[in-house]
C-alpha cells in the first residue's frame, strides 16, 4: 500500500433500475488510501435479485494521472484518472452469506472514472421482472457533486448473457458438474469459479487430509456484426495428479467467433489420468479422436443476448 499518495474518495450507490424508474437502496462513502481495499456489502431483498452483495472496491490512480487537476484549462475532461477493480460476490440469500457459504457467482471487473466523475457497472439482471441491480460509482473531488458520466457518440455496450455447463469425462462419456448463468457487457470480462475438497491420505498414515481443487472460467465478449459474437475464454486449474503432493496449475485458452446462442468448448485434461498429462486442449477443429477421449474438464458456453 502506498502511503505516501493522497487517499482516494469513492462514493457508491447501489441502485435498483426497473421499466418505472430507478430507486436508491443504499449509499456508501469511504476514503481509502492508494491501493487499499473497501467493502459494499447489501441485503437486497428483492425477489429474482441475489439475496446478499459483496463488492470488493480497490481504486487506484492511473499511471502518470497522480497531479493532474480533473479538467483541462477549457473545462473538457483530462481523461481517466482513477482505476477501481472489482469483485462482486453474489448469494442466493443473506443466511448463505452470513455461514461463509461459496457465492453462487463471483465476477471480475475493473472501471476507469475521472475524478469528479463516475460510471454505472451491471450487478446483477432479473430479466422476468425487468429489473436489474446497478452500482453508482463516483469520484467526488473536494465535495463537489460528481458529473455524470460522458455521453459519447458510441452507443452504450449491450447486454451479453451465457449458460454455462461444466463436465467432468470425455468427448462421448460426460458427467454433469454445475450449471451457471452469467451476464455482462459487450467488452466487459465476466468470471465464473468453482471450488471443492478432495481427500488425500496423511502421509503419517492416520487418516485423511483435505485440499483445495477448483477451476475459473473467465470471458470477454467481443460483439461483431448480424448476430455474431466473438468471445475470448480462458479456463484455469488448480488439480491435484494422483499421488503428488503438490497441484498443478493448468490453463488454456480459445477464441471462438459463433453466432450468438450456438455453444462452444474449452477444456483441461485431467492430471494423473489415462491419456493425460496436464495442459490445455483448446484445438478441438485439429483433435484426434484419441484426444477427445482423454479425460477432462470440459466447459461448454452458450453466449445469448437476454431477451431475445
Amino acid at each position: 500500500m502506498d502511503t505516501a499518495a493522497p487517499a482516494i474518495f469513492l462514493l457508491a450507490r447501489l441502485l435498483l433500475m426497473t421499466d418505472t424508474g430507478t430507486e436508491l437502496l443504499s449509499e456508501h462513502r469511504a476514503r481509502l488510501p492508494h491501493g487499499a481495499t473497501g467493502l459494499v456489502r447489501e441485503e437486497p431483498g428483492i425477489e429474482g435479485l441475489p439475496g446478499a452483495v459483496n463488492v470488493l472496491l480497490s481504486p487506484s490512480r492511473v499511471s502518470g494521472q497522480a497531479d493532474l487537476e480533473p479538467t483541462d484549462p477549457g473545462g473538457e475532461p483530462a481523461g481517466p484518472s482513477l482505476r477501481v477493480g472489482l469483485e462482486v460476490r453474489l448469494w442466493d440469500s443473506a443466511a448463505d452469506a452470513a455461514a461463509g457459504r461459496r457465492p453462487r457467482e463471483i465476477n471480475i471487473e475493473s472501471a476507469e472514472i475521472e475524478e469528479g466523475g463516475s460510471a454505472l457497472i451491471q450487478i446483477a439482471e432479473d430479466a422476468v421482472r425487468g429489473q436489474r441491480l446497478i452500482l453508482s460509482l463516483s469520484a467526488p473531488v473536494d465535495g463537489a457533486p460528481p458529473r455524470a458520466p460522458p455521453v459519447g457518440p458510441f452507443p452504450a455496450p449491450g447486454r451479453i448473457g451465457f449458460s454455462i455447463e461444466a463436465y467432468r469425462g470425455t468427448a462421448s462419456a460426460r458427467e454433469l458438474l454445475e450449471k451457471h448463468l452469467l451476464m455482462t457487457l459487450e467488452r466487459s470480462p465476466v468470471s465464473w469459479e468453482s471450488r471443492w475438497q478432495i481427500p488425500i491420505p496423511r502421509a503419517d498414515g492416520k487418516g485423511l487430509a483435505y485440499r483445495d481443487e477448483g477451476v475459473t472460467l473467465r470471458l470477454l465478449p467481443l460483439v461483431t456484426d448480424s448476430g455474431w459474437i466473438t468471445v475470448e475464454a480462458e479456463l484455469s486449474a488448480l488439480l491435484y495428479a494422483r499421488g503428488e503432493s503438490e497441484p498443478l496449475r493448468l490453463s488454456s485458452t480459445v477464441s471462438r467467433t459463433i453466432a450468438l446462442g450456438i455453444p462452444f468448448e474449452i477444456s483441461l485434461a485431467l492430471p494423473g489420468e489415462e491419456g493425460g498429462e496436464g495442459g490445455g486442449d483448446d484445438r478441438a477443429d485439429d483433435a484426434t479422436s484419441a484426444d477427445r477421449e482423454r479425460p477432462s474438464i470440459i466447459v461448454e458456453v452458450t453466449p445469448y443476448r437476454p431477451g431475445s
